[in-house]
């Protein structure tokens, strides 16, 4: 019998290399890998989502788009649903106060407000910010005015449309 490398050579050997390293293998590919990517939710996840976060979309708006974030650990991912509604609720956003009562007034900010700023997923779903955009925000009482939104937290963010008000719901993940 030969010793060193020769000996790993051997057919015999290999085949066993081999065969532990697809029993390896195979048991990974009963642990699939968690889906990272941002991914679409459609207007019934989303409703579904955001009643259990405790957020009221009013009458007259309709869904637009979803997304869902996972976080890649344990915890729950952060939810961002666009709605469009009548244009004359930026002017008055009382009643949209009214139904989510957790959250405090609404009041102007800009795409430079960090609650913006940190949520990229609300490009995805149409936000564009010019300097002309106008934008009101309203986050949960609780936390601190024009800050990013913190894991666990939500924020409502209006933005004057053409013709339309934008409601974009944000949920962040814990």
């Amino acid at each position: 019998m030969g010793s060193g490398i020769a000996q790993w050579r051997s057919p015999a050997v290999l085949a066993a290399a081999a065969a532990v390293a697809v029993a390896g293998l195979s048991g990974c590919a009963d642990d699939p890998q968690p889906q990272l990517e941002i991914q679409a939710l459609d207007e019934d996840t989303a409703r579904s989502t955001l009643t259990e976060s405790g957020v009221v979309i009013p009458p007259g708006f309709r869904f637009v788009a979803g997304v869902n974030n996972p976080t890649g650990f344990p915890g729950s991912p952060s939810n961002y649903v666009r709605y469009d509604g009548p244009a004359a609720v930026f002017a008055e956003p009382q009643p949209m106060s009214d139904a989510n009562p957790a959250f405090g007034a609404f009041r102007d900010t800009d795409c430079s407000s960090p609650l913006v700023v940190q949520v990229h997923a609300l490009t995805k779903l149409g936000l564009s910010c010019t300097p002309t955009t106008r934008m009101q925000v309203s986050q949960a009482a609780d936390e601190p005015n024009d800050q990013a939104v913190p894991p666990g937290g939500k924020a409502l963010v209006l933005v004057a449309g053409s013709g339309v008000s934008q409601l974009y719901v944000i949920v962040q993940g814990t």
